[in-house]
């Protein structure tokens, strides 16, 4: 072993055999300098109380075997290549050496700083990575994928020491199973890949951002889909979720945020499916769902919050225990929102607003009054490199309760009134769409300050208290539609300026 610094100004090259370079201080590796051997030969680096520098055009190969870097100080990457790569800094930080083309490629990599893990400027760049972990104990984690999917899932790698006589001792170092990806002190984490899926693995695949540390997870490809089976928790940052194609989320696991932390999650061309276990929370902030196919929603929990479909329909998911826990709740989508079996459920939404384009709206709120009215929603974005783009995702205000093709409406609260508000509260059923409102508890009470109207479809409004309707307000349908109003234990009181109107009918 060479105490001191060890220079590495030419390459260090075996065939089949093991590579240990040791250094009581540092080490570098110059421009355009390889380090090579070959199964089952692995490498190993350690810089004992310095830094790790290789220049970025450097590379240190294991091929089809293993290969560890270790040092106290900052470990500066080129390009490292091996089936198992494991890079630890115990006092410093990871970084993407200027000019290095792939820092690594590898089917497993485990990375662990003291610090930081590539910035985002520069990210730690990877490819064909199949299982990732990364823990930054002070600092964020930035990460990017050229090529292939990746995992965030448990990694171990384990290679062999040369001992003074250049014998092998076999297994002597070893960096044990680490999961997860994990920053600390407020740092972000981004994980990117441009041309693949991401998954997070079942119980080892957690991504948790220390405090106001952002989350991006980002499956850029068209083709390319987020399955997210494991948690992804911030305390206040915000969450962007996105991937090309689909997103899934597994049962029981939980997308968490507080204020002024938001979460944003994309399905850009495909569907975003929930299990009915699983939630996302923002706590006492905005929540926003898009997608172009189906959005399958689990429990969703913000002051605000928005779903949209482009193409699809909104779906209560099985299992779930309430779809919704919002103040304000707008949900738009290009089919239906719900259905009569299933509709979606809320609790204690006060002001709501629901599209279904081309199909029905089917609402059931279990505790608390609420009103149809106004609803815009506004969540931040996480860029690239881990920054906010702040207010830069809303859904611009919508209103009324409002079906097409033919599709029903029913807005049902089990423990509360419910409101149309004055103007922006109006409930309109395209055609022969029924439309049903039902204030269903002993005290709850049905006020209508906007119109209810269907083309052909019957129309029937129930409170288990009592009705009114404001001045110039209609309720109106015909042939074959009727309309029918109950005040169940209260007055049905309109003012002389509203009119109830069933033409040709009852």
């Amino acid at each position: 072993m060479i105490r001191g610094n060890l220079a590495i100004n030419d390459s260090v090259l075996s065939g089949t055999g093991n590579i240990s370079l040791d250094a009581g201080d540092g080490i570098t590796v110059a421009a355009s300098q390889d380090i090579t051997t070959g199964t089952p030969g692995t490498v190993y680096m350690d810089a004992a109380l310095g830094a790790l520098d290789m220049d970025g055009t450097s590379s240190a190969t294991a091929t089809g075997s293993s290969l560890m870097l270790h040092a106290t100080g900052d470990i500066t990457l080129g390009n490292l290549t091996a089936t198992n790569v494991s890079v630890s800094s115990s006092n410093g930080n990871i970084i993407n050496g200027s000019g290095s083309t792939e820092n690594v490629t590898a089917t497993n990599l485990r990375l662990d700083a003291h610090t930081a893990i590539g910035t985002g400027a520069t990210p730690i760049t990877t490819h064909n990575v199949g299982t990732l972990t990364a823990l930054a104990s002070n600092g964020g984690v930035y990460l990017s994928q050229d090529t292939g999917s990746t995992a965030v899932g448990s990694v171990a790698v384990t290679v062999n020491d040369v001992n003074a006589n250049g014998t092998t001792n076999a297994g002597a170092n070893v960096d044990a199973a680490q999961t997860d990806l994990t920053s600390g002190v407020n740092g972000n984490i981004v994980l990117k890949d441009a041309a693949g899926s991401i998954t997070l693995d079942a119980t080892n695949g957690e991504v948790s951002a220390n405090g106001s540390g952002n989350i991006l997870i980002d499956a850029i490809g068209a083709s390319s889909n987020l399955i997210i089976n494991d948690s992804v928790l911030s305390t206040t940052g915000n969450i962007s979720l996105d991937a090309g194609d689909g997103i899934t989320v597994a049962a029981n696991q939980n997308i968490t945020t507080g204020t002024p932390g938001t979460v944003y999650m994309d399905a850009a061309l495909g569907t975003l499916d929930m299990d009915g276990t699983s939630s996302a929370t923002a706590t006492g902030s905005s929540l926003m769902l898009h997608a172009t196919g189906d959005i399958t929603l689990g429990n969703l929990t913000a002051t605000n919050v928005s779903v949209s479909s482009s193409n699809g329909n909104i779906i209560n998911g099985s299992g779930s225990t309430e779809n919704v826990t919002a103040t304000n709740l707008r949900l738009d989508a290009h089919t239906a929102v719900g259905t009569g079996a299933a509709p979606i459920t809320t609790h204690n939404v006060a002001t709501l607003t629901a599209l279904g384009s081309n199909g029905g709206v089917y609402l059931s709120q279990d505790t608390g009054s609420t009103a149809v009215g106004s609803v815009a929603v506004t969540v931040n974005d996480v860029n690239s490199d881990g920054t906010t783009n702040t207010g830069a995702n809303v859904d611009a205000a919508q209103t009324d309760l409002t079906s097409g093709a033919n599709g029903n409406i029913v807005l049902t609260t089990l423990a509360g009134g419910i409101t149309l508000d004055a103007s922006t509260g109006e409930v309109s059923a395209n055609g022969s769409g029924n439309v049903l409102l039902d204030a269903i508890g002993a005290g709850s009470n049905l006020t209508i300050n906007d119109s209810v109207l269907s083309g052909t479809g019957n129309i029937s409004l129930k409170a288990g208290d009592g009705i009114t309707v404001a001045a110039g307000q209609d309720i109106t349908t015909a042939t074959p539609g009727t309309v029918y109003m109950d005040a169940a234990l209260g007055a049905l009181t309109m003012a002389g300026t509203a009119d109830v109107t069933a033409t040709g009918s009852s």
